[in-house]
């Protein structure tokens, strides 16, 4: 075993594979293997039996043929019947298992441990494996190369994460009765966010009104509306920052009053600002608006269009895909929290006192070709 990808991706091998691009990837759990007691979890590392007899004999049949074998799980601990450690010290013990049933075919086994950039379907244990065969001086070959995985998207299926990597990546797939029993393709549907549905619209609407309002009668306030991960720090970078508006963030400065107290400071140099909150209901907006009425400051409304599938496809693209950083975790809680902006978002009326016209952005992706193939992705754990 090797710590070579971090605490959160097993990484093991057994024997030497071959040095090809010819890879036949597989899922372990309901693919390649049962539990041989029929629960869910394996009660212990004896606990399994091959999915078919004829998994074996396909096996050893592809590495005859000259294919790497590599297998990729999903392995999240399960914490209600035992403990981290003591559920991956039984499941290496499996492997091993495994590997000695085999005999000699060799294989290379991947393992995500954490709702992370290397979770199915999310790219990672695949990217694992195109840097292991680049040091070996191997190049995939997308072609011939295949994965067999049964969270497939059926009406009987947990999941679709597999399925889901294989369009990721662009590789064949099939399921294991499809591939191991020769059974026909079963009907099967991919749900979730998929950034495909995002409609095409002008940058911000209505377009005939400037996206920054003029500051020559005097500042100005900007209040930016929406979900987090909407592109709206992006946007006060790009297009107000440029134009000396001053950017006000609770998250950063810790409290209102402090965002208050910046305001005031700001105008009374004669600066505008910008809000950059997520302003989810019309009580955080007022006390903005009222604020700015004493002050004399006209008010422009932003809101950034998208709801909670695209926000949380956002973050786990920026987290995990365009930046990832070691350690990074967007799990349950954070759904949670998109969940309670989500019950609580009032839009924003023209009767808020907002003196200018509110205006709506429309989220658009920006990076090169490579980061937008990435970004087109099911990002969905």
């Amino acid at each position: 075993w090797s710590s070579r990808f971090g605490p959160t991706c097993l990484f093991g091998t057994v024997r030497t594979s071959h040095k090809t691009g010819r890879i036949a990837l597989f899922d372990l759990d309901q693919t390649l293997i049962l539990t041989n007691s029929g629960f869910r979890f394996p009660q212990d590392e004896n606990d399994w039996k091959w999915f078919s007899s004829k998994v074996p004999i396909k096996l050893k049949q592809l590495h005859a043929e000259g294919y790497a074998i590599f297998i990729i799980s999903n392995q999240n601990s399960p914490r209600k019947i035992t403990t981290p450690q003591v559920y991956y010290a039984q499941w290496k013990n499996k492997v091993a298992l495994v590997a000695h049933a085999l005999q000699d075919v060799p294989f290379r086994i991947l393992a995500a441990t954490a709702e992370d950039a290397y979770r199915k379907p999310l790219p990672g244990m695949w990217d694992a494996i195109n840097i292991i065969l680049k040091d070996e001086g191997v190049t995939i070959n997308q072609e011939e190369t295949f994965f067999v995985g049964d969270a497939a998207g059926r009406d009987r299926d947990h999941s679709a994460c597999d399925r889901k990597l294989a369009v990721n990546v662009g590789l064949q797939f099939y399921t294991p009765e499809e591939y191991f029993l020769g059974k026909a393709t079963d009907k099967f549907q991919l749900k979730g966010f998929n950034p495909s549905s995002i409609r095409q619209h002008p940058h911000y609407l209505p377009s005939q009104y400037p996206l920054v309002p003029s500051t020559k009668a005097g500042p100005v306030m900007v209040l930016f509306v929406g979900f987090p991960k909407m592109g709206k720090t992006t946007t006060y970078n790009e297009y107000f920052k440029p134009a000396g508006f001053v950017y006000v963030d609770q998250q950063a400065l810790g409290t209102k009053s402090k965002c208050m107290k910046l305001i005031e400071d700001s105008v009374k140099d004669g600066k505008s600002v910008v809000v950059d909150n997520s302003n989810h209901d019309k009580s955080t907006r007022m006390d903005y608006t009222d604020f700015a009425s004493g002050l004399k400051l006209p008010v422009r409304c932003i809101v950034f269009d998208g709801g909670i599938d695209l926000s949380w496809h956002n973050q786990v693209y920026q987290a995990f895909i365009k930046e990832p950083v070691d350690g990074t975790e967007v799990s349950a809680r954070h759904l949670e929290a998109l969940q309670d902006f989500k019950t609580s978002y009032e839009p924003p009326t023209a009767s808020e006192k907002f003196k200018l016209k509110i205006i709506t952005i429309f989220w658009k992706f920006k990076g090169s070709d490579e980061e937008f193939k990435r970004y087109m992705m099911w990002l969905d754990f």
